[in-house]
């Protein structure tokens, strides 16, 4: 391939017919070689369109499980938040209220849950 540019090269700078000549000539005594160098290239680009498309379906996987595992941990705060305070409405035994207004559960099954407090004012 270095023959060839360089036969182009000269090509280039003087546009002569034997320089042309040379040039042509160089060409076809490498077709093979740059056939092969452009079946490579072309191969290589096939197989990073490959990386390419296993990376976006990966992607697609990826953020599909991350909100799925958001919504399950959203659901179930709710529901935990649900529960304590309906736990808090029933009138545990053992509740304190903490320097920031705050319910602290001292039960055993609740053990240090920080439960906010509302005081009417």
């Amino acid at each position: 391939m270095t023959e060839i540019l360089s036969a182009y090269g000269k090509l280039k700078d003087t546009a002569s017919e034997n320089d042309l000549r040379n040039f042509l000539s160089s060409f076809k005594d490498h077709a093979p070689q740059l056939s092969d160098a452009l079946e490579f290239l072309q191969s290589h680009n096939h197989v990073d369109e490959q990386g390419v498309s296993a990376l976006s379906e990966f992607h697609t996987h990826f953020i599909d499980s991350l909100h799925s595992m958001t919504r399950g941990c959203v659901a179930k705060r709710d529901m935990l938040m649900k529960q304590l305070l309906e736990a808090k409405d029933g009138g545990l035994s053992g509740d304190t209220t903490t320097a920031d207004n705050e319910t602290l559960n001292t039960s055993e099954c609740g053990q240090d849950l920080d439960v906010p407090h509302q005081t009417s004012t």
